[in-house]
């Protein structure tokens, strides 16, 4: 009888969501990777950007699948001509690239001060969870970019950079992968792997051009 039990007990918590470590398996096995144009940035990210799970970039200051791209615009700094010189430079035909991708440029709501810290994170945290469980659903890849702040702590532990991205504890544990963009020589920059459980921490160097991003030999 104890058994029994068990096994109905074990068979509740199993449809509440859990799934066994074999089904997961075969899930990660859909995975795709988009590429970024870089085969050395590829290289450190694991062949590209992954789907069913959230990719974060941050700085300072393609490829594809075959699939349709929706864009959430929060600074009204997309270009459409940007978009058509790199779709030649990979041979896509520019129209049909614009096509393929859907924008969306609504307001967005502007938080200033501590006291609004809370409802702020609370918001940060829904779309997070509600981008998470489209990528899980539908095979997506979600790519965020964010920025970086001064960080009041670093100078009393004597860390290395004294900056750190924004969005704090929220957006980090949210974002599978999280890539560090800093500047190089001359007109290149550096990717580093900043925090991610499937990739080790490894740099890449790439450069910005008018067709979208190269490799760099040393």
């Amino acid at each position: 009888m104890k058994i029994d039990k068990m096994k109905e007990a074990a068979g509740k918590i199993i449809s509440n969501g859990f799934i066994s470590a074999v089904e997961y398996a075969d899930k990660r096995e859909m995975i795709n990777r988009i590429t970024t144009g870089s085969v050395d940035l590829d290289n450190i990210l694991g062949g590209g950007i992954q789907t069913m799970s959230i990719t974060e970039v941050f700085e300072e200051e393609a490829g594809g699948c075959k699939g349709k791209v929706a864009y959430i615009d929060t600074e009204g700094t997309f270009r459409p001509e940007r978009l058509k010189e790199i779709a030649v430079r990979f041979g896509l035909e520019p129209e049909e690239a614009l096509e393929n991708l859907k924008i969306y440029g609504g307001e967005w709501t502007d938080f200033s001060g501590r006291g609004e810290l809370g409802e702020r994170q609370q918001k940060l945290n829904l779309l997070l969870s509600k981008l998470l469980k489209l990528a899980d659903e539908f095979n997506l890849a979600v790519f965020i970019t964010n920025q970086m702040m001064a960080d009041p702590g670093a100078n009393m532990t004597f860390v290395a950079d004294p900056k750190k991205p924004i969005g704090g504890h929220v957006l980090a544990h949210a974002s599978t992968t999280r890539l560090y963009l800093r500047k190089g020589r001359n007109e290149t920059r550096v990717a580093k792997i900043y925090d991610s459980p499937d990739v080790a921490e490894s740099e890449a160097i790439y450069a910005i051009t008018q067709g979208g991003i190269d490799n760099v030999t040393e």
